[in-house]
């Protein structure tokens, strides 16, 4: 074995990072090497990949496939192999594009890790046989625990790959030991595109111990810049068929992701999805797409869901449509653990709900609790005479299951459709607070039916229920919203939000400078930007929807603007970074960090020019600090990486 040591020290303004690895092989695989090779060269290569399954990988090895070969087998790794989360091995391609794994058989996974930990896999393709007939539980990659103990596996990178053929998942982390406290932690998927699979694209599953139990076996989940697409499922007693599913964790992102075309073989009613999280905390949902997802001859087929025992779970600057099932779909199943404390905000949907449910739909099943969801500035468009069923029940609703949902609050949405469709349909026994929302039919009056009346317009629905009034003045609108180009169906990723400019508003929408504000009047931390990427700054109204516009705000334009992008690692013993304003010596400053759902982390107060920060022990994610010097307002992200 060849011994090497690398010490690498990189300092900037925004992070420090120090790495230290020792004792670490390399090897090498190529379709012109030889197995009487000693592959631990470019030039001396081996040729089957066998041969990674009967030897030991030691932490800090190096596996390397020549790129643009293919090769026949699989990798299986076990608790002997690698192990150790502080020094990862990797698995690659080396020269220029990727190689790629083919797995034939259908019980056979591309890539299996079994009870073991500190992996990398960045630059490779894997690929089955096929997914067309066969319902079998072979994965393209899969990280496996059957630990009896309650550790956690943890230290897992999955990057610049594409799985794509195999019967069951593209990417799957699957917990399902007699411990179910054992589970993954630090997990991330960046880059992964995955298609023609069975059972899912990218899933984090485990099993639960009780639906009463007050931990998640997996923590830290990070996917982001991903796409899923062709998951069509298949017929079964479980809803089969979703493009990203995360479940049992505490503290999970999913970012600049899309899910597209799944579940058309579904056949459960409670179906499948395009991105979804259930049994989850602080979880986040942000700058995502999903669209054309199936209910199959089941149900659903949704884009967006925060499902049974979700708590502290956000979804916002996505983009839902053409979905069969709701673009943004609420549900507590029965027996799930609570269900709580949820948001989703600055949202498009685009003519979701073709077959069933609305484009926001709220749900609840038995022996469980659902208390507390803020719905606010979504802008939701659905045209169900042109594109949509009969069976399309309206653009907002709770469904008639079981009563208990309490706390359903929705502020400064537009909500726009065609045809006779229901604007609002909330039955007997349920409520609702609705306020500075506006509803825009094109074929007919907004229908309100609430609570077993029906209601002809706004003011009707409001004299007689309270709701869109504040201080007994009706605040709701009626009318157009002036969207600039709705339904037109486009497929956005890989792009950002900001080229969706179909759903900004028109000179002269009464959604300008009309909508509330719910930090003042009702303690709602709203969040530093809407959809588009637009600042957010204080003033007594904003928009309603989606879209802010300088005409709804008043911000602070700096002559000077000294606050760039930073980055830091989490290691309290290297979070240090300097950030520089303009200021004077006899005026004080401000600076406040706070994440991308607007709680603080940190404030400060300063009367100099800059704020050094010291050993700053954030969570990986996204932060924004707004500084405020001379009547100027700054404001700089922050990027936190494990």
């Amino acid at each position: 074995m060849k011994k090497s040591h690398l010490f690498k020290l990189f300092i900037s303004s925004a992070f420090l990072v120090v790495s230290l690895y020792s004792h670490s092989a390399s090897y090498y695989f190529s379709t012109s090497g030889l197995d009487t090779n000693d592959g631990t060269s470019p030039s001396t290569p081996w040729l089957s990949i066998s041969k990674i399954n009967t030897m030991v990988i030691n932490p800090g090895d190096k596996i390397h496939f020549k790129a643009g070969d293919t090769f026949e087998g699989n990798i299986l790794l076990d608790a002997k192999d690698a192990n150790d989360p502080t020094n990862p091995i990797l698995f690659t391609s080396y020269g220029t594009g990727r190689a790629t794994i083919h797995t034939s058989g259908t019980s056979v996974n591309g890539f299996k890790a079994l009870n073991t930990q500190g992996i990398t896999i960045t630059n490779l393709n894997f690929k089955g046989d096929g997914n067309d007939l066969v319902v079998e539980t072979n994965s393209g990659i899969l990280f496996e625990s059957t630990l009896t103990s309650s550790a956690k596996l943890t230290s897992f990178e999955v990057r610049n790959v594409e799985v794509s053929k195999f019967a069951n998942t593209g990417i799957y982390f699957h917990q399902h030991g007699t411990n179910n406290a054992s589970g993954f932690r630090n997990i991330r998927i960046d880059s992964a595109l995955v298609h023609d699979v069975k059972e899912a694209g990218i899933m984090v599953y485990c099993q639960e111990n009780t639906f009463t139990q007050k931990s998640w076996q997996c923590y830290n989940v990070s996917i982001k810049n991903s796409e899923t697409y062709n998951v069509p499922g298949y017929e079964d007693t479980q809803h089969r068929g979703s493009g990203i599913l995360i479940s049992q964790t505490d503290s999970c992102i999913i970012e600049r992701c899309i899910a597209h075309h799944t579940g058309m073989l579904n056949s459960n009613k409670g179906g499948p999805g395009g991105i979804w999280v259930w049994s989850a905390n602080n979880a986040i949902i942000q700058f995502c797409e999903s669209h054309h997802n199936s209910s199959g001859t089941g149900g659903d087929g949704l884009g967006f869901d925060l499902d049974g025992g979700c708590t502290n779970c956000v979804v916002q600057y996505c983009y839902s449509h053409d979905n069969d099932g709701a673009g943004y779909l609420l549900g507590q199943y029965g027996s799930a653990r609570p269900w709580a404390n949820n948001i989703v905000r600055y949202n498009i949907s685009e003519n979701d709900s073709r077959t069933n449910n609305s484009p926001i739909t709220v749900f609840k099943g038995d022996n469980c609790t659902f208390n507390g969801v803020k719905i606010y500035n979504n802008t939701v468009y659905v045209d169900r005479s042109s594109k949509h069923d009969e069976s399309t029940e309206a653009v907002f609703q709770i469904t008639n299951w079981v009563t208990g949902i309490y706390n359903v609050e929705v502020y400064n949405n537009i909500f726009q459709s065609g045809g006779n469709l229901t604007t609002v349909d909330i039955p007997s026994g349920y409520s609702a607070k609705f306020m500075s929302n506006l509803y825009f039919s094109f074929m007919a009056a907004n229908i309100f039916n609430y609570r077993g009346e029906t209601y002809t317009g706004l003011r009707s629905w409001s004299d007689a229920t309270n709701n869109e009034k504040l201080n007994n003045v009706i605040v709701g609108k009626e009318g157009n919203p002036k969207l600039k180009n709705p339904g037109t169906s486009i497929q956005l990723f890989p792009k950002t939000n900001k080229e969706l400019d179909a759903y900004q508003l028109a000179v002269g929408s009464p959604a300008i400078g009309s909508g509330l504000n719910l930090d003042s009047l009702f303690h709602i931390n709203i969040g530093t930007h809407d959809y588009y990427g637009t600042i957010i700054a204080p003033k007594s109204s904003h928009n309603i929807g989606a879209f802010e516009t300088e005409q709804g705000l008043s911000i602070f334009k700096p002559s000077v603007q000294k606050l760039t992008i930073l980055e830091i690692s989490p290691n309290p013993s290297n979070g240090n970074f300097k950030i520089e304003f303009d200021n004077d010596e006899n005026s004080s400053a401000s600076a406040t960090i706070s994440d991308i759902t607007g709680k603080i982390a940190d404030t400060r107060i300063t009367t100099d020019s800059f704020i050094q920060y010291a050993n700053m022990n954030l969570t990986e994610g996204i932060y924004y600090i707004t500084v405020t010097a001379m009547n100027k307002t700054y404001i700089g992200k922050l990027i936190v990486r494990q």
